[in-house]
């Protein structure tokens, strides 16, 4: 990819859905995120304040199939992108991850001050009423990484209650 941006590939490019280069990436959510290749794209002129549907960038790449690459909020964060905002729903990232099943306790260390866990959304549910009703959902056993939604309710449960120190730092 930097041999293409190097000779002249146009990161900052959008296609007439108004996503760069960037936003794909995130979007399509490659089961191997790399965090070099997005700062990479955020180098060579990505726009670090795409916006779709009020979800920014962070939003956006906490709603893959895998854990949240912690590296890759890091560069996100490093270029602007607000790790505390909140969609047009009133979600945080950790509202979208609990969602996506996306929650580790790594990323709840990470995000320690920067965003309340047991903040409401507009509809009134937390993060971890969103992992409780997705882990609740039947879906074939063969549904890749099925049980993601029960880690995110085990890491979110009890969150005000846990020492910090009881969590894995990132």
């Amino acid at each position: 990819m930097e041999t293409l941006l190097r000779a002249g590939a146009k990161a900052d490019l959008t296609t007439c859905d108004g996503r760069d280069a960037l936003a794909h990436y995130l979007v399509a959510k490659p089961f191997l995120l790399d965090h070099e290749i997005v700062r990479m794209l955020l180098r060579y002129g990505a726009n670090a304040e795409f916006k779709e549907d009020g979800s920014n960038l962070a939003h956006i790449l906490v709603r893959g199939w895998n854990e949240v690459s912690i590296e890759a909020l890091h560069v996100l964060r490093n270029h602007e992108v607000s790790l505390d905002a909140t969609d047009s729903h009133g979600r945080s990232i950790l509202h979208c991850a609990a969602i996506a099943g996306t929650v580790s306790d790594e990323l709840i260390v990470y995000l320690r001050g920067m965003i309340d866990p047991l903040a409401e959304d507009r509809y009134g549910k937390t993060a971890l009423m969103y992992a409780q009703e997705k882990a609740r959902e039947e879906r074939n056993p063969n549904f890749y990484r099925s049980d993601r939604w029960k880690t995110a309710v085990a890491c979110l449960n009890g969150i005000g209650e846990r020492p910090i120190s009881t969590l894995r730092e990132a």
